[in-house]
């Protein structure tokens, strides 16, 4: 499985889950897009507020297309949350990857250098997926959670500089990427407040980072500081 990574050098546990408490109204199709900077290697909103030691959030797993054909393999979109520091990232998301001409949906946890796990359980488009990272004295849980397919995963590991710099509820595409329908983000929390109240960035991928595209824009948060769309080449009938 490839699973793009959040590297600072190139950027510049829950047991008991947060409820999926249903979905937020966000950006709505025509509303222009966030004004987002353009940055390296991921799409997304972004917080320099440190220190952080969690950040969650909801997402409707988009329907995906591979495009080029059935024997394509390789290109992948990748949706995750995740806390920095210096040395160390902390982040669990999901990726759809195109395996032979068909979208694959897989959730996964990074070990703090942002190598993937997969989970091996169920996951397609349509499913509720809550991912989360909480941090605690060295230790961090990664959560992935399919509401749909009532099913949770978490794995801890230990970080020595898990948040110190830098929090994000992101998405990347490597080898092209993978054509998606819009993708809804909600409760977006960081430090168990929302997201909007600690200065978030938005960022759009650099299109030549993993031979990636720089369209998987994110449009505006709602009046909650919760709740966004990314739309994939930045059109919301995509």
């Amino acid at each position: 499985m490839r699973t793009g990574v959040l590297r600072w050098t190139r950027v510049g546990a829950v047991t008991g889950l947060l409820a999926v408490t249903g979905l937020a109204a966000a950006a709505s199709p025509g509303t222009a897009k966030a004004d987002a900077q353009l940055g390296p290697i991921w799409s997304g909103y972004v917080s320099y507020a440190a220190p952080f030691s969690s950040v969650s959030a909801d997402f409707i797993v988009p329907g995906a297309t591979c495009s080029q054909g059935p024997g394509e393999t390789g290109p992948h979109t990748g949706f995750w949350v995740g806390i920095g520091g210096a040395s160390d990232i902390v982040q669990t998301g999901f990726q759809i990857e195109c395996i032979s001409g068909q979208p694959v949906y897989t959730g996964w946890h990074a070990d703090v250098k942002g190598g993937a796990t997969p989970i091996s359980q169920p996951m397609q488009a349509g499913d509720q997926v809550h991912a989360a990272v909480a941090c605690l004295w060295g230790v961090c849980d990664e959560t992935v959670q399919d509401v749909t397919q009532n099913w949770s995963d978490t794995s801890s590991l230990e970080s020595s500089d898990p948040g110190s710099v830098v929090a994000a509820v992101a998405a990347e595409s490597g080898g092209g990427g993978v054509t998606t329908g819009q993708v809804q983000v909600t409760n977006a929390m960081v430090n168990n407040v929302p997201i909007g109240q600690l200065n978030p960035q938005a960022m759009v991928q650099d299109p030549a980072s993993y031979n990636g595209l720089g369209f998987l824009d994110p449009f505006p948060l709602d009046p909650t500081g919760t709740a966004f769309y990314f739309f994939w080449n930045g059109n919301p009938g995509s």
